[in-house]
């Protein structure tokens, strides 16, 4: 699977890359100017050279490898750090090349998930102890402890702050496209997620109808009853509704008592049942109107052409209603 093509994906390819070029440049300069005397350059330019490949690699294959690319480039990147500490000759040098393992510690903490920060954390330690325990005359407990106990320390705080921040960007977007009362998208999210569905539609040579909902006599029902009646009976039926409905539905509020349904794939025969199943879900009154989705129209023309069906119902009905109560009346003044 190709990498992420977002701007976080670019931005996680470009640093480690950046990462590894900058480890390649410190053990390049270590060849041309040893920090001990005696030192021969050639595993410095070596451990450079293959470092500086790596980057290569990740700029040119994590993009089409995707995360087990990334990952597999990383783990390299962990066991070239730890070949460098190994031939490092005092325990300050290696302290000091270690500190690349901190930086690849805060890379993935902030570009991957929780789970695969502490993989790479158990990674990094075990290839750090092996690296340092190499030439065991030479350890020193004092820079073992110091550069694991920070890498610990840097991969869970950060991950742990990444994850909360994602949570709250999640909740955010969530509140932005969800109307907070009945948990239904609201006009904003519809406008984005109508497009798609329709879109998928229409690939299938099927139609995509729209339909305005409506609820009857909602204000006296409030006025009556109260408003927390009113937002108890809105919850409800968005519940009730949504259980009869598809999966590839969209249901949203886009008013007070004003809800519109996206339905693909069906034409208008199939919505009429659909607005059938949605009727016996709740016993509550509401009218709905109903129009095919043309494809040269965008969703606010098909939105108004619904609405005008639906008031020509309601006014429809409503003159149904007081011409029978009309024939009531007279039928009961007759008979006195």
């Amino acid at each position: 699977m190709p990498f992420p093509s977002t701007s976080r994906g670019r931005r996680a390819i470009v640093v480690l890359a950046l990462l590894q070029s900058s480890l390649a440049l410190v053990s390049l300069s270590y060849a041309i100017a040893p920090p001990v005397a005696g030192r021969a350059p050639s595993v410095d330019v070596a451990l450079g050279a293959t470092t500086l490949g790596l980057a290569l690699f990740t700029v040119s294959a994590v993009p089409r490898l995707g995360m087990s690319g990334l990952h597999t480039s990383l783990v390299a990147f962990t066991v070239v750090v730890a070949l460098m500490v190994a031939t490092r000759l005092t325990p300050q040098g290696q302290v000091a090349v270690a500190y690349a393992l901190v930086l690849e510690t805060l890379y993935v903490a902030f570009f991957t998930s929780p789970r695969s920060t502490h993989a790479h954390l158990v990674v990094m330690s075990c290839a750090f102890l092996a690296a340092v325990t190499y030439d065991p005359e030479g350890l020193n407990p004092l820079y073992v402890v110091i550069p694991l106990a920070t890498m610990a320390m840097t991969g869970v705080v950060v991950s742990r702050l990444v994850s909360d921040q994602r949570t709250v960007l999640r909740h955010q977007v969530r509140l932005a496209d969800h109307d907070p009362l009945t948990g239904l998208l609201n006009r904003r999210g519809i406008r984005t997620e109508a497009e798609i569905v329709r879109s998928l539609a229409e690939r299938g040579g099927r139609a995509t109808t729209v339909s305005i909902i409506d609820l009857d006599d909602f204000k006296a029902y409030n006025d009556t009853s109260g408003h927390a009646a009113g937002d108890a009976l809105l919850t409800n039926l968005a519940h009730d509704w949504q259980s009869v409905l598809r999966r590839s539905d969209l249901l949203a509020r886009i008013g007070g008592d004003e809800f519109l349904l996206v339905a693909p794939h069906t034409d208008g025969e199939g919505t009429a049942a659909l607005v059938a199943r949605m009727h016996a879900a709740n016993p509550s009154p509401w009218s709905s109107g109903t129009t095919l989705w043309a494809t040269e129209e965008n969703l606010e023309a098909a939105t108004a052409r619904a609405d005008a069906g639906l008031y020509l119902r309601k006014r429809t009905s409503k003159l149904t209603r007081s011409a029978r109560a009309r024939r009531v009346r007279g039928t009961g003044d007759a008979r006195g």
